[in-house]
């Protein structure tokens, strides 16, 4: 064998285990394809659950359903198009959708509907009121204090 040809099976040796690396750390295409769906429903849940908090500070109760507080797109899976489950207690509510991937990951994992299984999950959450319905009540992020 020449110095060529071994210099290329080296190159190519190299390159297929850089390959193999970057899918084995990173996943699949398909794979990142349902992790950034995945995120696209957790940022969809989390537009919902602040206008359903919204909906109780200004109105004192939350909605009969989502299409009173959201457009229909808004609403819907961006994937599949079916509807997120929405019920309601009070001012207690649960928010579920269907997740392609686990989401208990990464810097984003603490925000809210980031962490999840695979799968039909639910989020039950509350609207708690701190104010008169109609008056909005402005807190610190993260302290639970009042802004005066």
């Amino acid at each position: 064998m020449t110095g060529r040809g071994a210099l290329a099976i080296a190159v190519s040796v190299v390159m297929l285990a850089a390959v193999a690396a970057g899918l084995w750390i990173n996943g699949t295409p398909g794979y990142q394809r349902m992790r950034a769906q995945d995120e696209r429903r957790a940022g969809l849940l989390m537009g919902l659950a602040t206008r359903l908090e919204a909906q109780v500070a200004r109105y004192g109760k939350l909605p009969e359903s989502l299409a009173e507080i959201a457009v229909e797109s808004e609403r819907l899976d961006p994937v599949t198009k079916a509807p997120f489950d929405y019920t309601h207690k009070g001012t207690d509510y649960r928010l579920c959708a269907v997740f392609a991937t686990s989401g208990d990951v990464g810097p984003a994992a603490e925000l809210p509907f980031r962490q999840h299984a695979a799968g039909h999950v639910c989020f039950d959450r509350s609207a708690n009121v701190t104010a008169e319905p109609g008056v909005a009540k402005a807190f610190y992020l993260g302290t639970g204090r009042a802004v005066p």
